[in-house]
């Protein structure tokens, strides 16, 4: 083969070999490649239109993405038709995409694993999650993370890797957190009236699930003052708001009965857990 000393197209492609029907078949790889290109583009653009959380512009990006590969690869069988030797150019491919690879390798990843979370739904928008006593409102699925928005208005990014690696704890699905107030009282041959007591009052509140039911654990007993934990379940929203509202139930009803009582509040303790299995 002779070559263009002056490089170009012309030193990959001996020109005075190039025959009638090879321009035949050039001009059917061209034909394909564009045919390809374009489907190609549209069967990407519908396939993640179906996944909730994919944004426009990610579908976008992804159709041209795969568009480009469709030309480079067209353009490759092109220059074989030609009779040229596509080995450096094939290099040349193998090295760009590589790089794109390591580049976007977090995005590719994240967005694998929104596939995966879009089609398993472990989680959907409106749920209340624990993610590692962390507790927040799915509030957006994209291509990119999961939003959540704590009860005191935080909002926090989730990369969908991590929390597809992680244990997905879902309140919302039959659960709820445990919270627990602490109790102690001096009149140790009343603690069984003033549990009940206190049993009561906070099932009467507002918020507080029926079940499990409230109830009270004693765990600590001197003869001068026993200590035990209320404990109750309420949603991961209402937390905050729900505790002091049985706080003051509880020590309102033990005033009343003439008990006299510590009330403390203790942090969140073992929540309700309900894991659906990815």
């Amino acid at each position: 083969m002779t070559g263009d000393p002056t490089g170009g197209v012309g030193g990959l492609v001996d020109f005075s070999a190039v025959s009638g029907w090879t321009l035949v078949a050039l001009a059917g790889v061209v034909l394909g490649t564009w045919l390809a290109g374009r489907y190609a583009r549209r069967w990407v653009l519908r396939g993640l239109g179906r996944i909730d959380g994919v944004s426009a512009e990610l579908r976008v990006t992804c159709a041209r993405v795969v568009g480009y590969f469709v030309l480079l690869v067209g353009a490759g069988l092109g220059l074989t038709v030609l009779g040229a030797e596509v080995q450096p150019v094939l290099a040349a491919a193998v090295i760009v995409a590589a790089v794109v690879v390591l580049a976007l390798r977090g995005v590719a990843d994240n967005f694998g694993a929104s596939v995966i979370l879009q089609t398993r739904k472990p989680v959907r928008h409106g749920d209340w999650v624990d993610l590692d006593g962390t507790y927040g409102c799915v509030v957006e699925m994209n291509a990119r993370s999961v939003v959540l928005t704590t009860s005191d208005g935080r909002q926090i990014h989730v990369p969908n890797t991590v929390l597809l690696g992680a244990p997905i704890v879902n309140l919302t699905v039959g659960g709820g957190i445990r919270s627990e107030i602490e109790l102690r009282t001096d009149d140790v041959a009343r603690r069984r009236e003033a549990a009940a007591a206190a049993v009561v009052a906070c099932a009467a509140v507002p918020g507080v699930q029926e079940s499990p039911a409230p109830d009270v654990v004693w765990t600590a007993s001197s003869p001068t003052s026993t200590t035990g934990r209320l404990r109750y379940t309420t949603e991961a929203a209402q937390v905050a708001r729900v505790g002091s509202r049985v706080l003051e139930s509880v020590s309102e009803a033990l005033a009343s009965q003439g008990v006299a009582a510590w009330l403390t509040t203790a942090p969140p303790g073992d929540t309700v857990r309900v894991v659906r299995d990815l």
